[in-house]
């Protein structure tokens, strides 16, 4: 039904009792826009990741993915980019984009036969996908590891879209301690001052996996901000970030950020100081949540190199 109807209905039920039984940890639906972000949660015993969604309008085209393991030698990638290809799900035998309902996997109208991708050799008389004897791509799939853990999240009591903007007072608290991190603690240690930005999918502070910038590298090193918030005010003129500040490097502190509805996303760094050059912080925290702002989230945060 998803690669026939593009309707996930069945599957998610399907999901849902797998979930039951164990075997899946995490399951969600999108929006099939171009281009869209979604959160998903691996684990231990739950490392592989598998996706489709209908290439629309077609008989039974998908494309997608399965069994991508996000563990490699016993760790968590940071950062990974796929292809996807075009596949046939083997249950409808149109040979164009808008044949009409045909029983059966193949073009001579016989029995449903096993999902198969589509290659030069394998597409219909009406040579679908191919271009230059070759198929190209569908999608780029990217995923990059969340850069903060979830403690606690609080839906709002009285939902509010995510429309217009919304300001929100971010309190962080250092947990950066000696008894917490006995290894070559400072007798100095402390935070250099914060750097906040709401901004949309667009605009990128920091990612695990990618260089760090001048900015990012100057805060990192030095604990000085300057460069990174040249680089926020070039990005607010441009439309890709809403909101930028910078605050203290107190133990406490909060500030207050304002999310809009095209930027729902914020980051923030802080440099460990001393250090040669290591941060905590976060990147893309999302406050929409389901299409309503969250009332509360609280989150902790890792060093970084």
């Amino acid at each position: 039904t998803v690669a026939e109807m593009g309707n996930p209905s069945p599957l998610t039920s399907d999901l849902s009792t797998a979930q039951t039984a164990g075997t899946v940890l995490q399951y969600l639906t999108g929006s099939g826009a171009d281009q869209q972000t979604v959160n998903i949660t691996v684990g231990s015993g739950h490392v592989y990741v598998s996706f489709m969604t209908m290439l629309a309008p077609s008989p039974d085209w998908f494309t997608g993915f399965q069994d991508l393991s996000l563990c490699r030698g016993g760790n968590w990638v940071d950062a990974i980019t796929i292809t996807v290809q075009p596949w046939d799900a083997g249950t409808d035998c149109g040979t164009t984009f808008t044949s009409a309902n045909c029983a059966g996997g193949t073009t001579n109208g016989s029995s449903a036969v096993p999902v198969y991708e589509i290659t030069p050799t394998t597409t219909t008389s009406a040579g679908v996908f191919v271009n230059n004897n070759a198929v190209l791509p569908m999608a780029t799939i990217t995923f990059t590891r969340r850069t903060y853990n979830v403690v606690s999240e609080t839906p709002g009591m009285r939902p509010v879209a995510c429309a217009g903007g919304q300001r929100y007072n971010m309190q962080v608290q250092s947990l950066w301690t000696g008894a917490r991190h006995p290894a070559d603690y400072p007798s100095n240690a402390h935070f250099s001052p914060i750097v906040v930005a709401s901004h949309n999918t667009t605009y990128q502070m920091w990612a695990p996996g990618s260089p760090a910038s001048v900015g990012v590298q100057t805060v990192a090193e030095m604990g000085n901000s300057s460069s990174l918030t040249s680089d926020l005010s070039t990005a607010q003129t441009a439309g890709t970030v809403l909101q930028y500040l910078t605050g203290s490097g107190a133990d406490q502190q909060t500030v207050n950020i304002t999310v809009g509805s095209g930027h729902v996303y914020v980051s923030f760094m802080t440099m460990l100081a001393p250090s040669p050059d290591w941060f905590t912080g976060f990147q893309d925290l999302s406050l929409c949540r389901g299409g309503n702002w969250v009332d509360a989230i609280t989150i902790t945060v890792q060093p970084w190199d």
